[in-house]
């Protein structure tokens, strides 16, 4: 066995600023009454009731451990089993603590041999054999005499803990067997259809005309399915809000896989608690007792679980590329101490790099903003105080030339300059000059002149929080951020909000020193008309947009720092009156 000092590791995490402040996370962060974390669970508050005064200091580190054996040879290689210990402290917040990074490999014990028999692994049994005991006490179902057990009444309460003794007398008292014990399941099948059972075969009804079994109400048929998989598979989120869902479809067997939940509540747990006793009791009643031992009873307990502990990611921890680690396959145990020693000695020195910098272990922030004009200029405008940062940076143009042509496109050079001269913001620019207006701020002045005739155009642009681009930049992208909104109003009482399509990212700038730009976006709008072309839920408001109806004002401009972002998506519906409109969400 080969052991890693685990003391100095530990001392790191608090010798650096990068990652000192995060090792109080689990006492100092807000609690919302979610559980993200092993702090928000009930079994680590209770830790600290009964350890007040390890609990009282913060600094304390709290350790995760987990062990796994691995074949690195693969099934057909030789025979080999590998052994590592892996702790993470989980003082550390739950984008953190389950890290490569922050796995500390502390115990490797090297094969060939399997050594789990000599291993001291600790299994508390805690699930029981009839649900019907966690059913309220007073539910008709514990009465009922002829649906489940004949000629029984469940009164018994299922109490918190039981040990595995007692599991197993309640077997010998019903005559099982272990499953592990030879003529088990004829033993056990012959008991289940005794004269102590209820159950009955049931046959459904056929169709005489069709010769089919009729189907559940909530049953999709084939084309169905195709039509509800096809659209997840094409549903696309801004980026950063969710991983990619289409990978998590299988058009073959019309299926979902892969799919979890990272934050829990409480109360949400206590309902599923509530809740699944009385569908297995449901089910009971349609699937034979052979059915039921204990992998079918497991989900009882999983909500408990969940909500003592707290979320499961948290809990079950992956060794992450330890086999590819493996480049000696004679010295695996060199091999995987070498790279762990290597990694943990790197991601120790960025800890000391700029936070700008790109690391493997440490991602520069999605949508982190930048740019705009620094607050030290005491008259400057708010149109040039834009923070925001563009990429995909394309060829400069002259924009309003360009718009021109586009109007015209057999207009001559000639009328151009005219129309530049006669019609491009010219009342603004006298009144902010003519010395009667008592106009002083020179960055008035500035933006009454009007920006230079050449413009930055961008594929990209992040702001507000929110990663931005272009419809044609991201057609080809997995994620949807071209989704804008903005909050409007009319002459009317109720404010009206506008959704569109980001078209177009352009920056322009003006003249004169300091450098002063301001971020537009151009957008492609939706009929903002109530019923015509949006329509909003009376009871959940939710919007739709309908996509054949656009706005008929020519009004593409916004400032950038005005966006907000969200994402259209089509219904997965078959219906043709779904198809001209789109959710927002």
């Amino acid at each position: 066995m080969y052991y890693f000092p685990l003391t100095p590791r530990l001392q790191r995490l608090y010798a650096s600023n990068a990652t000192a402040k995060h090792m109080r996370w689990h006492s100092e962060h807000e609690r919302d009454g979610v559980m993200r974390h092993p702090s928000d669970s009930p079994a680590w508050k209770h830790f600290d009731q009964t350890y007040p005064h390890f609990a009282s200091e913060v600094r304390n580190v709290r350790l995760g451990l987990s062990t796994d054996g691995f074949q690195p040879f693969g099934q057909s290689g030789q025979q080999y089993s590998s052994w590592p210990v892996i702790v993470t402290p989980y003082n550390l917040p739950p984008w953190m603590c389950m890290k490569d990074e922050y796995m500390f490999l502390s115990v490797m014990i090297p094969g060939p041999k399997n050594p789990k028999q000599k291993i001291d692994v600790f299994l508390k049994v805690s699930w029981f054999d009839n649900h019907k005991k966690f059913l309220p006490p007073d539910h008709p179902w514990r009465k009922n005499k002829k649906w489940f057990k004949k000629g029984q009444i469940v009164y018994k309460v299922a109490s918190t803990e039981q040990s595995g003794l007692q599991i197993l007398r309640e077997i010998e008292d019903l005559g099982l067997m272990k499953v592990t014990e030879l003529g088990s399941d004829k033993v056990n099948a012959r008991i289940s259809k005794s004269s102590l059972c209820g159950w009955k075969k049931r046959k459904l009804h056929q169709d005489e005309t069709t010769k089919k079994y009729p189907k559940a109400c909530y049953m999709l048929d084939d084309n169905s399915k195709k039509v509800l998989c096809k659209w997840l598979q094409e549903l696309r989120f801004p980026d950063g809000y969710v991983s990619n869902m289409g990978r998590c479809v299988d058009m073959n067997k019309l299926k979902l896989f892969d799919l979890t939940s990272t934050a829990i509540t409480e109360e949400h747990m206590r309902q599923l608690e509530r809740n699944i006793p009385l569908i297995l009791t449901k089910l009971e009643r349609i699937f034979p007792p052979s059915f039921w031992d204990s992998m079918e009873h497991l989900p009882i307990h999983l909500a408990y679980e969940a909500c003592l502990a707290g979320p499961v990611q948290e809990r079950w921890m992956k060794l992450h590329g330890v086999k590819y680690d493996i480049k000696n396959k004679n010295r695996v145990e060199g091999c995987i101490r070498n790279a762990c020693l290597v990694k943990e000695s790197s991601t120790l020195c960025t800890h000391y790099f700029k936070s700008d910098i790109l690391t493997r272990y440490r991602k520069v922030p999605r949508n982190a903003d930048d740019g705009g004009v620094g607050e030290d200029h005491p008259q400057i405008l708010s149109v040039f105080k834009h923070v925001g940062r563009g990429f995909g940076k394309k060829k400069i143009r002259r924009i309003f030339e360009d718009t021109l042509r586009q109007i015209q496109p057999y207009i001559q050079d000639s009328e151009i300059d005219a129309k530049l001269e006669t019609e491009f913001a010219s009342w603004f620019n006298q009144y902010a000059r003519d010395p009667s207006s008592s106009i002083t701020n020179q960055f008035m002045k500035d933006l009454a002149e009007g920006p230079l005739h050449k413009v930055q155009p961008f594929n990209g642009y992040v702001v507000n929080g929110y990663k931005f681009h272009t419809e044609e930049y991201g057609s080809i992208k997995s994620t949807m951020n071209s989704g804008i909104c903005i909050k409007g109003s009319s002459h009317s009482a109720d404010e009206i909000d506008y959704y569109g399509i980001l078209t177009e990212i352009l920056q322009l700038e003006y003249h004169a020193l300091p450098f002063k730009r301001t971020v537009l976006f151009k957008c492609s709008w939706f009929d903002p008309t109530p019923k015509h072309g949006t329509r909003v839920h009376p009871q959940y408001n939710l919007v739709d947009v309908n996509r054949r109806r656009t706005f008929n004002k020519y009004e593409p401009f916004i400032m950038a720092v005005q966006a907000s972002q969200v994402y259209f998506e089509t219904y997965p519906s078959i219906k043709r009156t779904q198809n001209d409109w789109l959710a927002v969400r």
